[in-house]
């Protein structure tokens, strides 16, 4: 009976991480990894036909190298404890991985294009686990849940759309020069992000 109406718990959400510049920002590099980072699902099958000259067999070697950049990823997370250090991880997994897109957009070798889906897998999975778990540190226990769900409806919500921008440039560009204009969209993001960690810590101080 404490809790509003769920517009208004919408609204009082997304004004408390609008106030606060650590939540705010973390929330919009995780926007920008899932709009830039996930559609290399949907353009990878295509580059390994394309580029690779390849089929099923290789792409399942790309993606699988993806996923065990993921699990590598979360063993580099597990044991962390401070929320200091989390800015500057999210800043460095999401220029990894926006390395990752633009390299793979760069070569037609399957060892280096193996190379670049490790360093994708990673960057991806490290940016979004550690924002999850920098929110959840960071954000008061009477508004975990909303600031949560934004976060949800960020990463989930933005994968989407930004698949459906993916396959429109790829489909008019090719998949390497789509892959090489996200990549760079998200180290460039990344690397903004990493000159506001000074005042990211000096507003948890």
């Amino acid at each position: 009976k404490r809790h509003p109406a769920v517009l208004a718990g919408l609204r009082d959400g997304a004004s408390y991480a609008g106030r606060h510049l650590p939540l705010r920002a973390v929330l919009a590099l995780t926007a920008v990894v899932a709009f830039c980072g996930l559609p290399y699902l949907v353009l990878i099958p295509v580059y390994t036909q394309e580029v690779l000259g390849a089929e099923a067999r290789t792409l399942g070697y790309l993606l699988s190298a993806a996923g065990a950049g993921g699990v590598m990823g979360l063993f580099l997370i597990a044991p962390r404890t401070s929320v200091r250090g989390f800015p500057s991880l999210i800043a460095a997994a999401s220029v990894l991985a926006g390395a990752g897109l633009m390299l793979c957009g760069a070569v037609a070798s399957f060892w280096l294009a193996l190379l670049a889906m490790v360093m994708i897998g990673a960057g991806i999975v490290i940016a979004a686990t550690s924002a999850n778990i920098f929110l959840q540190l960071v954000a008061t226990p009477d508004k975990l849940g909303r600031i949560l769900g934004l976060y949800g409806m960020v990463y989930f919500g933005m994968a989407p759309v930004g698949s459906l921008v993916a396959g429109v440039l790829g489909d008019a560009w090719g998949s390497r020069p789509a892959l090489l204009v996200l990549g760079a969209v998200c180290i460039a993001c990344g690397l903004y992000f990493a000159t506001t960690r000074k005042r990211i810590q000096a507003a948890l101080a």
